[in-house]
């Protein structure tokens, strides 16, 4: 896959794996949204929207025309080893590998992958917009989308499955709000998945372990009808990570406390 880097490519196919999956649920009808967020620069997000368009062209030719030739056959073996990994945590069905394959097909009418809306960049420069309210006349919108900030915040991403988050920020807040897998998935939350960095894996580790610590301080002050006013709320301080920015931080205090 020299189009885009290995795990890019093992998304994608997540993803198409993963709405065959849902269709096979009668969810087809559903909006069904991949995330890739890898940078706030418009001109790399376009950079990467066709690589991917450009990977999805691949598998189509030679899933059409290959017909049991090597590439074809390694292109399946692909996609049935992306489904074996998802199989085990199926909850709310049970499939096989044949349904999948039927689907994947392209010499076959009505083929999933033919019904993928074209990979959209979404940024300031291509002015492309996520059509949900169009598609769902049609039965559903099936989009990649590919941006940044405009993905990162306050768009809404209808039946977001996959997520390929590689973008980094050093406040918590900003990186909770960058994280837009969070809510509720009913019916294909088992199918859900997240490609992220090692990095920042621990750092939204330590950001939900905060987050619980802080939840617990305001459980508390309830309980004994305390206002923030009344005492100091607690926010743990994590490397180079901040809770907020600077602008945001007027009224912090830093202290030590040890037990």
């Amino acid at each position: 896959f020299h189009y885009v880097p290995q795990s890019l490519a093992a998304a994608v196919a997540d993803f198409i794996v993963t709405g065959i999956i849902r269709e096979l649920r009668g969810q087809g009808d559903q909006h069904h949204t991949m995330l890739v967020n890898t940078t706030h620069i418009a001109e790399e997000q376009n950079f990467v929207q066709h690589r991917i368009t450009e990977l999805l062209q691949h598998w189509w030719e030679n899933l059409h025309y290959g017909n049991d030739d090597v590439e074809a056959n390694a292109i399946m073996q692909y996609f049935k080893s992306r489904f074996d990994l998802l199989k085990p945590h199926l909850c709310h069905s049970t499939h096989t590998w044949q349904e999948i394959a039927e689907r994947l097909d392209t010499n076959v009418q009505g083929n999933y992958i033919d019904r993928l809306a074209e990979v959209a960049s979404i940024n300031y420069r291509t002015g492309e917009r996520l059509e949900y309210l169009e598609a769902e006349e049609s039965g559903g919108l099936r989009i990649i989308a590919v941006g940044g900030n405009r993905l990162s915040r306050g768009l809404t991403l209808e039946g977001l499955t996959v997520s390929y988050f590689a973008r980094s920020s050093l406040n918590y807040d900003t990186l909770l709000q960058m994280g837009r897998w969070f809510g509720y998935r009913e019916g294909y939350q088992d199918i859900c998945k997240l490609f992220t960095t090692y990095e920042m894996m621990d750092w939204f580790y330590h950001i939900a372990e905060a987050t619980d610590e802080l939840k617990l301080q305001f459980r508390i002050m309830s309980e004994q009808n305390l206002t923030p006013k009344d005492c100091y709320i607690l926010g743990k301080n994590i490397a180079i990570l901040h809770r907020a920015s600077k602008k945001l931080n007027l009224h912090r205090k830093n202290s030590r406390i040890g037990y």
